[in-house]
């Protein structure tokens, strides 16, 4: 995955940063975050990372990937787990409006959906179904992101998969032949 945002290996990062950890939580000094861990918990109780996004002052492109492979003219799901970082007490925040969007390799917009993540303090999912081209079997997986820094507008991502979906098939053989 690619991102216009630069890391940061402190916590919590600053406008325009990101950093990759397993719990956030409300920082040093006036910072309104939620205490939240990563939305996957395994089976021995430790959770994995997420994706924190503390969003620039200007919106704009803050997650690219490149899904490479794909069959032509198949139905596909990308989906992910957002939330809002800011509390729900934290009046005056933005909050996060991203732009989910799969483009050819030309960065033609196959589709493009919108999902704002309100001050809930609670995970929320969000997906967007595709048909692949016919004559390409790579796309590109982009979110942007549509509010103001600064104040607010800041959010974790997890759980970024992408499969196919459709009907399900089931195949019956006859042994009596």
């Amino acid at each position: 995955a690619y991102t216009s945002y630069i890391y940061s290996s402190f916590y919590p990062p600053s406008d325009g940063y990101y950093t990759i950890t397993n719990l956030t939580g409300r920082g040093p000094g006036n910072w309104s975050w939620i205490t939240i861990p990563d939305h996957t918990l395994d089976g021995a109780g430790r959770y994995g990372n997420m994706l924190v996004v503390n969003a620039s002052h200007a919106p704009g492109e803050f997650y690219r990937r490149r899904v490479s492979n794909l069959c032509p003219n198949q139905v596909y799901l990308f989906s992910a787990w957002g939330i809002n970082l800011n509390t729900r007490d934290a009046s005056g925040h933005h909050s996060p409006d991203v732009t989910i969007q799969i483009r050819d390799l030309q960065g033609n917009v196959l589709v493009s959906d919108n999902k704002v993540f309100p001050q809930n303090e609670q995970w929320q999912e969000f997906s967007i179904e595709f048909r692949s081209s016919i004559g390409s079997g790579d796309v590109d997986v982009v979110l942007i992101n549509n509010a103001p820094g600064g104040t607010g507008n800041d959010l974790a991502i997890d759980d970024i998969s992408f499969r196919a979906c459709g009907p399900s098939l089931t195949t019956t053989t006859d042994t009596n032949v």
